[in-house]
């Protein structure tokens, strides 16, 4: 993205993940880190495993549902804050329970559910480790 490190106060990502293609999935997850200074808002799919499926409107386009939670949190600076589950149905938004998503093939709520994650950007989140505590037995 054009823009400086640290340029947002607040950065959201809200059900774009899933369109961006694996070969550029961890640089658009970087990205999102980069110029977010204070708050980032992720909303996507939230599947139990991930998984790919075909597009209809264009024949060879597949979107991509994977977790990307343990992966902006293994970024190492960016902290938990809040994180919810729902799917998002004809009658509105209902929570969602892990119970009712196994088993996973053929269940209509993986298809559905969404995660929404807030994170924030804390350069301390890693432990500091100096060389007299990698020296230490």
């Amino acid at each position: 993205m054009p823009f400086s490190s640290n340029s947002f106060d607040l950065v959201v990502a809200w059900s774009v993940l899933h369109w961006i293609g694996r070969d550029e999935y961890l640089q658009a997850l970087g990205e999102l880190v980069r110029v977010s200074s204070s708050v980032l808002v992720i909303m996507d799919f939230d599947p139990l495993e991930s998984y790919r499926t075909p597009y209809s409107h264009r024949p060879g386009f597949y979107t991509f549902k994977n977790d990307f939670e343990p992966l902006i949190l293994g970024s190492g600076i960016m902290k938990l804050v809040s994180a919810s589950q729902f799917r998002m149905g004809l009658d509105g938004v209902e929570s969602i329970t892990a119970e009712a998503r196994r088993p996973f093939a053929r269940n209509p709520v993986n298809w559905d559910c969404r995660k929404m994650v807030v994170f924030s950007k804390d350069y301390d989140c890693l432990p500091l480790l100096g060389s007299a505590d990698l020296l230490e037995t």
